[in-house]
């Protein structure tokens, strides 16, 4: 990292802005480095590459066709790219096509566990996804949004349905009180086994 200054600042007055500066300036290095990994997160898939979708393994297969579209099958994910054998190309249609799907499941599961937080007056929450290194998802109750992991996309259903729940609990109970994993085991009675599975099947990259 390079620091930037006029000539007549000094080399005290750059170290005490910097301290005084160092979380902001750590979260915008993990921020960038973040931007990164999303930059470069379709970037290694490759024909005959096996991927994980909900916990199902499938094998990624490129191919030319007449129009852009990607066919989700049992055992394959197939990408077929109009009148093009553009590698990178087919690469980011998959990217797209996976943060849809995940998008698509988890406003899913949101919808289904609303219903329970409706009765205590909270609004459905604006629904956001980022790839993350050290959570799956996180809540602000302030701003009423609700963050998810992009790489949850891996994870089966079940467990992503944990993650949901106990991010729609944190709007009752910010903390993790008792009162919190009361919560939980109401919404989701056996949410200690999915988040070992969770914990088992699936790593925060």
């Amino acid at each position: 990292m390079y620091v930037s200054a006029n000539n007549q600042v000094t080399i005290a007055q750059i170290e005490k802005v910097l301290r005084s500066k160092s979380a902001a300036i750590c979260r915008a290095l993990e921020h960038f480095e973040q931007l990164s990994e999303h930059k470069n997160a379709y970037s290694s898939f490759y024909d005959g590459e096996k991927i994980t979708l909900f916990g199902k393994e499938k094998v990624v297969i490129f191919r030319e066709g007449t129009q852009n579209v990607i066919d989700e099958r049992p055992d394959a994910v197939l990408i077929t790219v109009k009148g093009s054998a553009d590698i990178s190309l087919s690469q980011k249609l998959l990217h797209r096509w996976l943060y849809c799907r995940l998008e698509e499941e988890v406003r899913d599961i949101c919808a289904q566990v609303y219903p329970f937080f409706s009765r205590y007056g909270v609004k459905f929450p604006q629904i956001k996804f980022r790839l993350m290194r050290s959570e799956w998802g996180s809540c602000n109750p302030t701003r009423g949004s609700v963050l998810f992991n992009g790489f949850l996309v891996s994870a089966p259903r079940e467990c992503i349905e944990y993650v949901v729940a106990h991010e729609f609990c944190h709007f009752l109970h910010p903390d993790h009180s008792k009162a919190f994993y009361a919560c939980l085991t109401a919404v989701l009675p056996d949410w200690k086994r999915r988040k070992k599975l969770l914990n088992e099947t699936c790593v925060v990259q």
